[in-house]
Parts: C-alpha cells; structure tokens; sequence
C-alpha cells in the first residue's frame, strides 16, 4: 500500500505515491516451479496489480481516509525502476495521475518483459541462488 503526498509544492499539481508500488520478481523464470509456490508464473493467463491508495490520517482512530482500489495489468503501471533501493522488486510509476490511467513507462507488455526479464541490477541472496539452482536442475531433469 501507499499513501497519498499532500505536502511540497509538486502534491498540488501532480499527487505522488510516497513510496513505488512493488511486485515480486519470481517472474524472471516464468515456467520455473518453486516450492511452496502454487504454480509457475507463466502458467496464469492473467496477472493484477491492485492498488490501495488512501491518505494517512494519524490523528484518526482509523488511519485511513479517501480510499481508493486501483487495478491494472502490472506492465501497464511500471517503471523502468526498482521499488527501493533496499527491496529487490520492480517499481511502479509514482503518478497517481499515472496510475490512476494506467500510464507507466512501458508502450506494450512485450517492452515490459523484455526489460524486466533482461534486467540485471536485482542482488539474489545465498538461500534464494541455491534455490534457483535446484529449481532449474529439477526441470532440466524432468525435461530429459
């Protein structure tokens, strides 16, 4: 979830997620299975993003004012971006104009996987690699 920016001079002109919308990247391999994952990401027909949208209110028992759901095809809302520099996702645009219209950085889904896909700035960690290693070797071997 992000929350809406009300303060500076750029919130009054074009509002701003405070913070890049994530998704995992577990789609890098699409047809690649991985345990405890119900299936592979390529075996879907379909992939949503759903976003909530709302204004922090501390002084509110609630916390949460002018909520709003967002939905688009996750290439349809993407930047060419991580999400952070400390988490190993793919970013959002940060617009809510943008968002809103479904307007990211990509012309067609196509751009978006090939880019993504080819994109070599995500750090995998030790258990993750090992993971990955034995997930290929298992579908190399079942392939054979």
């Amino acid at each position: 979830m992000t929350s809406r920016s009300h303060g500076g001079p750029r919130a009054e002109t074009e509002p701003r997620a405070q913070s890049r919308c994530t998704g995992n990247t577990y789609f890098k391999y699409p047809e690649l299975g991985w345990p405890l994952i119900l299936r592979p990401f390529g075996h879907y027909r379909t992939h949503t993003d759903i976003l909530a949208i709302y204004t922090f209110n501390e002084n509110t028992d609630a916390r949460i004012e002018d909520l709003e759901i967002i939905r688009h095809e996750p290439w349809r809302i993407a930047s060419k971006q991580r999400s952070s520099s400390t988490r190993e996702y793919i970013g959002a645009v940060s617009s809510l104009h943008a968002l809103r219209a479904g307007k990211g950085e990509f012309a067609t889904e196509e751009e978006f996987y090939k880019y993504w896909r080819n994109y070599r700035g995500f750090k995998i960690g030790a258990s993750v690699s090992r993971q990955l290693q034995r997930a290929i070797a298992d579908q190399k071997r079942r392939k054979n």
